[in-house]
């Protein structure tokens, strides 16, 4: 296991370098477009728009959290399936979820540090004090679990359909509207993104962080990982039994 995540981890460095200039370009275009965002608000919403671009500045970073991991793997199974490479993952020995939850887990470790940086950026701009409680990031950092879990239900999809990028764009905005449920108490186990949202949000204001709501946020992130797990299982042996793995 600790060679299969060596060789993930490598791989994803090796991919970073040689698509540089792609992935910096992603980078730039976000900060574009949440710089025009937040230009608007701040040329147009008058004095009192303080607690709206902190808001938004909030929304916007949550979901771009969201972007980076959920529809990552996805993106991956459709390279490979061009490229000729996806049986390579279904004869490893330790089976294609584990290989991809490697490689997801590995991208995760590179694109943690690049998101602290544009997240001091982001804040800067719209004037947040990035001096957060630790609980902060520890509730980011689930947050990204909890989409990668939903990261293996779409890559699970795309492992049995090819092409699912139309479906890929609809869950982009299914993110944004998740953003808005109201996910407090026991339902914060069930509803993906909404209960770290708001967490993020009170401590962000100063609140302090509520513990049960926590535990029930934390369970809720396992539960959609083992969910993820499970769909993506399922695809799986659906493709494997269908024989249709390379067909596009």
């Amino acid at each position: 296991m600790l060679n299969l995540f060596k060789g993930a981890f490598l791989r994803s460095i090796t991919e970073m370098r040689r698509y540089f200039l792609n992935w910096a370009s992603n980078i730039v275009s976000m900060f574009i477009i949440y710089f025009l965002i937040i230009f608007g608000f701040k040329t147009f919403g008058g004095p009192s728009i303080g607690d709206t671009v902190q808001a938004v500045a909030l929304g916007y970073f949550t979901w771009l959290l969201m972007l980076t991991t959920m529809g990552d793997l996805s993106w991956t199974i459709m390279n490979e399936v061009n490229r000729g490479m996806i049986e390579q993952e279904f004869l490893s020995p330790y089976g294609p979820l584990a290989v991809f939850i490697f490689y997801e887990l590995s991208n995760l470790l590179l694109s943690f540090p690049l998101l602290f940086l544009m997240m001091i950026l982001m804040f800067s701009f719209a004037r947040i004090s990035i001096a957060l409680p630790i609980s902060f990031y520890v509730v980011m950092l689930l947050a990204m679990l909890q989409s990668m879990g939903m990261g293996f239900i779409l890559g699970g999809i795309t492992l049995m359909y090819k092409r699912t990028n139309a479906l890929l764009q609809l869950a982009q905005f299914a993110v944004i509207g998740l953003l808005f449920i109201d996910a407090h108490g026991f339902r914060a186990m069930f509803i993906p993104i909404a209960p770290h949202f708001a967490i993020m949000k009170d401590l962000l204001a100063g609140k302090g962080l509520n513990g049960v709501y926590f535990i029930y946020t934390v369970i809720g992130t396992i539960l959609w990982l083992c969910l993820g797990a499970a769909v993506f299982k399922f695809f799986e042996r659906k493709v494997r039994i269908s024989g249709n793995l390379s067909l596009y």
